[in-house]
């Protein structure tokens, strides 16, 4: 059974932690290891330098003014998945791990699918290019694996996107094979028990992942493969809440490195904090 230890303080020390720059701090796990079961076998893949990620796609729902554009401000709607991931093995020390992908142990094969992520534009460029961010905690994000090629999928694991997360379009009215790219930043907040483990961290990453400070830093190359066309206003409205929208199909090839941020003083000083807010809840809550 999936552990989903969504602590609400693991995921408040991991908002203000990651929020605060320390993504930015963040290390990245060298020769790593994923292992699961299913009803077809075991497979346990290590020396993993960093997941190679192929055969993405994603249905974007954009919201736009009368005329058909984007603005800054606007929202989007997206869900799609990725059906392809491989594996880097570790050859370089950090995230620049380089070579062919290999297959994971056993024939496994891992698929990623993610429903309901939304964001914003932040920047509208004269030629149609824009920028944008998805916002933190909305939407899902699941890691599914097989093994053999057999029919039974398991959940691996629960991640939800934290800041900072985003990316852009060269031109939102482009045609197919126009580029863009996106940064992700996937907090991990269940998985099953022993999924993944690190032998210079002592093995198995639960710990971590209770803590909410085991993370995906996924980057993607992003190509659209359908062009944006305007949608009915009425259909909009009622499905997505927006007036106007265009959708629009976009394909995605990348890399996802596994991160750890490091325990920083400032979590202690976190718990000082919650422990005297407990002392005065307490008092509060005790008879005179």
């Amino acid at each position: 059974m999936i552990n989903l230890k969504k602590l609400a303080l693991a995921a408040t020390v991991s908002g203000a932690l990651l929020g605060t720059g320390a993504a930015q701090a963040a290390v990245v796990l060298d020769g790593w290891g994923l292992s699961y079961t299913t009803a077809q076998g075991t497979s346990t893949t290590t020396n993993i330098g960093h997941l190679s990620l192929s055969g993405g796609f994603a249905n974007v729902i954009q919201e736009t003014d009368a005329a058909g554009n984007p603005f800054v401000g606007a929202n989007f709607v997206e869900f799609g998945a990725i059906y392809s991931i491989g594996y880097v093995p570790e050859n370089v020390q950090g995230a620049n791990d380089f070579g062919s992908p290999s297959f994971l142990n056993n024939f496994a094969s891992l698929s990623i699918v993610f429903n309901g992520l939304s964001g914003s534009v932040t920047s509208v460029g004269p030629g149609g290019a824009l920028e944008y961010v998805f916002a933190a905690g909305v939407g899902s994000i699941q890691l599914f694996g097989q093994v053999l090629g057999g029919p039974d999928e398991v959940l691996l694991a629960d991640l939800s996107l934290i800041n900072p997360s985003g990316g852009g379009l060269n031109n939102f009215f482009g045609s197919s094979g126009t580029n863009g790219f996106s940064t992700l930043t996937a907090l991990i907040t269940g998985s099953l028990a022993g999924l993944l483990s690190d032998p210079s961290e002592g093995g198995a990453l639960d710990e971590y992942i209770a803590e909410g400070r085991l993370f995906f830093d996924v980057r993607t190359n992003n190509q659209i493969s359908a062009p944006a066309v305007p949608q009915d206003p009425a259909a909009c409205l009622q499905l997505y809440g927006f007036e106007n929208c265009s959708a629009l199909l976009v394909t995605s090839n990348g890399s996802a490195n596994l991160l750890l941020v490091p325990e920083p003083a400032s979590l202690a000083l976190l718990g000082i904090g919650l422990l005297g807010l407990g002392a005065s809840l307490r008092r509060r809550l005790t008879p005179a």
